[in-house]
């Protein structure tokens, strides 16, 4: 079984698609299966496969590039997803606080209103560096990684006041492992 993601992400990405104005060449070059996205968006409760999400990822990579892949998640993330997920992020901060590494090494629960099907381990290196492994049902798309580095990078950067560095590379077939500098 692939791994799903809600609606509300993808409403995001579709919303920040038609604002930039590449809505329809995405649509044009999306893979025939996903097409289906833009003339029946989900709903914000809704749950997507993998393989829809990581077309439309892939197919505004090919067209705005990885800034704008990172733009997008950026968008996604402050807007429509931070409605979702903020009530859960301020209670974490509530009880754990805001490093880093406070926010990481739950980074399951904290995307778990969000993904189903993906499993993650942190491991904390130093006290301004830690790892987050995400494990795929499948072989990941290599677009899908660049949205995983803006949504590490801005975890990262809110409670440590500046953008950290991230590495990527593979851990096993179906994983990459970010390692996070701040």
């Amino acid at each position: 079984m692939d791994y799903q993601a809600k609606g509300t992400l993808v409403l995001g990405y579709l919303k920040h698609l038609e604002n930039t104005g590449i809505s329809t060449r995405v649509q044009e070059t999306i893979a025939p299966e996903a097409r289906w996205i833009f003339d029946r968006p989900p709903s914000i409760s809704d749950w997507v496969a993998g393989e829809t999400l990581d077309a439309l990822v892939t197919a505004a990579h090919e067209i705005d590039g990885p800034t704008g892949v990172r733009r997008m998640v950026s968008e996604s993330l402050n807007g429509p997803v931070s409605r979702f997920l903020r009530p859960l992020g301020e209670s974490l901060m509530r009880l754990f606080g805001a490093s880093p590494h406070t926010l990481l090494s739950r980074v399951e629960t904290i995307n778990a209103p969000l993904f189903r099907g993906l499993s993650y381990r942190y491991t904390r290196i130093d006290d301004r560096c830690c790892s987050v492994e995400v494990t795929y049902p499948r072989q990941p798309k290599q677009a899908a990684l660049l949205a995983w580095d803006e949504a590490f990078s801005m975890i990262v950067q809110g409670p440590a006041g500046r953008r950290p560095v991230v590495d990527c590379e593979r851990g096993t077939a179906n994983a990459w492992v970010f390692t996070m500098r701040w």
